[in-house]
């Protein structure tokens, strides 16, 4: 039946949303089986190692993670934007050339960086490491470098074609698979370190091959010698570096509020304020999902000078953020006590900072999407900016708070940087590219949170786990209101498309 001119026209708008929320959706579950199978891994991992044996593990891993970042150089996320400008352009010899370009220079440092690793793995094992025994164990482990680097510059790529759900096959469904299954036949024969770097190995070798079948399938063309590859050095390298850059000052500077607060306090208060950060990853996940698969779709319809609906996807963003994440927020900030008793008997003593801390997090994740807009439409020296802002505000904040209040004082600074930087790429945004995430509809979802904030608090008053009740029923009472005309459209194609799927079956 054919749509009149405004729900037609509606359509053709949400159409870029409708792939968000069916990718969000498989990102979403692909985390979530590998936050499943991660700690099973890991409980088998300690319980053969012991506390020695498991922290060389962890060290090795750790280092050729980083390493294999480095070889990348923010390949990844260049390969995100320009997968989806060029495949927008119909530029098939500049997208092919730019993810020939990626695995060229990754191969070439990644390989570099592997093979210097083997060949000074004793004064590496010495010097950095400060594990002398650990030589055999680093040059067995290397390869692992330029194999992680390289499947990496794979599940970007897909991620660039909008298939995610090549992306969690390969990676959390097939590769924890495999990295499980080989680990307890390792284990079986008597391996010990080597069962666990050895699974390592395998699993990087098997989303490699895995993440390398789909992208030709996806995209023939990139062995078809009749399109030649056109590589546009200069623009991916200049965006690469940045994004590797802009990731160096954010990611590792947030991680100094554990290293200052070790300064001044006690290891036990570093360790209560260590398990309340334990738990902020689960609030970045709805986030994580959305983004994973909103930043193609940005760089798509910015190439394309689609603005109208790039401004219903960036509002919709951040209200979805919003809104998908506050059911896991409310225990957190109402019966903080009972969560971090999940860790043992000493740890509900992190309660004071566990509310800071989630909704630093929280809103912090929501409206830093902006910046998810800022790098897709060409813009990470603005990113660079806020991330070398964002160091200095964590280290002369992290140096004040916590010799005064400690691990409180760490999460204060935290909560404030993370939402303040937030709210200024927020504002960037509008003045770079006129576009804001204030619609009515965020408006009626900013009412619905508050609402059932403060039903939680009243409830808490009373007895704290009425509170979390309270909260989350007067929340999902009032959600419907929060919806936007886009989202009804969503909601009515997905219905669709499964009814139809079941008919059909």
């Amino acid at each position: 039946m054919p749509l009149d001119g405004e729900q037609g026209q509606r359509s053709l708008v949400v159409e870029p949303l409708h792939r968000i929320v069916r990718n969000a959706g498989i990102t979403a579950g692909g985390n979530l089986l590998g936050q499943l199978l991660s700690p099973l891994i890991g409980v088998i991992t300690t319980r053969v190692l012991g506390a020695e044996l498991y922290g060389l593990y962890a060290l090795l891993v750790q280092w050729a993670a980083f390493v294999a970042e480095i070889a990348k150089a923010g390949w990844g996320a260049a390969l995100v934007r320009f997968v989806g400008v060029y495949r927008a352009l119909g530029q098939l010899e500049r997208l092919k050339g730019a993810i020939q370009g990626g695995l060229v220079w990754t191969a070439v440092v990644g390989g570099g960086i592997t093979l210097l690793v083997v060949l000074c793995a004793e004064p590496i094992a010495e010097g950095v490491l400060r594990h002398p025994e650990a030589t055999a164990a680093l040059r067995f482990y290397a390869p692992a470098i330029v194999l992680t680097a390289l499947y990496g510059l794979f599940l970007a790529t897909l991620t660039g074609f909008q298939q995610q759900r090549f992306v969690q096959l390969s990676y959390a469904v097939v590769g924890n698979l495999v990295k499980l299954g080989t680990l307890l036949l390792l284990v079986w024969a008597g391996l010990d370190i080597y069962a666990a770097l050895g699974s390592s190995l395998l699993q990087d070798v098997v989303v490699l091959v895995l993440s390398a079948y789909f992208v030709f399938r996806t995209f023939p063309t990139l062995q078809s010698a009749a399109v030649p590859a056109q590589i546009e050095w200069r623009p991916l390298l200049m965006y690469a570096l940045t994004i590797f850059a802009t990731s160096l000052f954010y990611r590792y500077t947030f991680q100094l509020d554990v290293l200052v607060l070790g300064a001044f306090r006690s290891a036990a208060e570093v360790g209560l304020y260590a398990a309340a950060l334990r738990v902020q990853p689960l609030l970045s996940l709805p986030t994580y999902a959305i983004g994973e698969t909103f930043n193609p779709v940005v760089a798509e319809l910015h190439a394309r000078g689609e603005r109208e609906q790039l401004q219903v996807v960036y509002c919709s963003a951040v209200r979805w953020a919003l809104l998908l994440t506050f059911p896991l927020v409310v225990p957190l900030i109402t019966v903080p006590e009972a969560v971090l008793s999940i860790f043992g008997p000493d740890f509900p003593g992190a309660a004071p900072v566990l509310p800071v801390l989630s909704v630093g997090t929280w809103i912090g994740a929501a409206f830093g999407i902006a910046g998810y807009v800022l790098n897709m439409v060409g813009k990470p020296q603005v990113n660079l900016l806020n991330s070398i802002i964002t160091a200095g505000l964590n280290v002369g904040l992290f140096l004040w708070l916590i010799p005064l209040a400690g691990m409180e004082g760490a999460a204060w600074a935290y909560a404030v940087v993370n939402i303040g930087m937030a709210l200024v790429r927020v504002g960037q945004v509008w003045w770079l590219l006129r576009l804001h995430p204030w619609e009515w509809a965020l408006v009626r979802a900013l009412l619905v949170i508050g609402v059932a904030i403060v039903g939680a608090v009243a409830g808490g008053m009373v007895v704290p786990w009425l509170g979390s009740v309270m909260g989350l029923a007067i929340f999902g009472l009032l959600i419907r209101w929060s919806l936007s005309p886009h989202d009804w459209e969503v909601w009515r194609r997905w219905r669709y498309r499964e009814s139809g799927a079941g008919s059909r079956g």
